[in-house]
């Protein structure tokens, strides 16, 4: 294996990887298991997994990823954020607090950490105001 064989490994490993964050504490989800209420904070890690890595970004995605608080393993389970339309494409966000970002610092950031500018709806709306 040649040094650009590894290179272009490390480099689908990283803009494929994705973020997980933590569902709160079981306890926590006895209480209120709403899941549209979980609050999204900073990722714990990173994961690659066969079907998720394969979502597209939206900044204001259809689903939420996070860790399985019931197994000890590195699954994840999907919550949708808001309705989802039948023809609808499944998006997740690849940044952790892609809601509460000004369009610029999303642009910048997803332009940096992945190679692309961001076409989704909320950055086609917010760059034309």
């Amino acid at each position: 294996l040649d040094l650009n064989w590894y290179n272009r490994m490390h480099g689908i490993l990283h803009v494929n990887s994705i973020g997980m964050n933590p569902l709160p504490s079981i306890e926590e989800t006895k209480i209120n298991p709403d899941p549209t209420t979980f609050p999204v904070v900073n990722d714990v890690g990173v994961g690659l997994f066969t079907t998720a890595s394969m979502l597209n970004h939206s900044c204001e995605p259809s689903l939420a990823m996070y860790r399985d608080p019931y197994k000890f393993d590195p699954s994840v389970i999907f919550f949708a954020t808001r309705d989802i339309n039948v023809s609808e494409e499944l998006t997740i966000s690849y940044l952790p607090n892609s809601l509460t970002m000004n369009v610029h610092a999303r642009q910048e950031e997803l332009l940096y950490k992945y190679g692309f500018e961001c076409d989704c709806s909320l950055c086609s709306l917010q760059i034309k105001q």
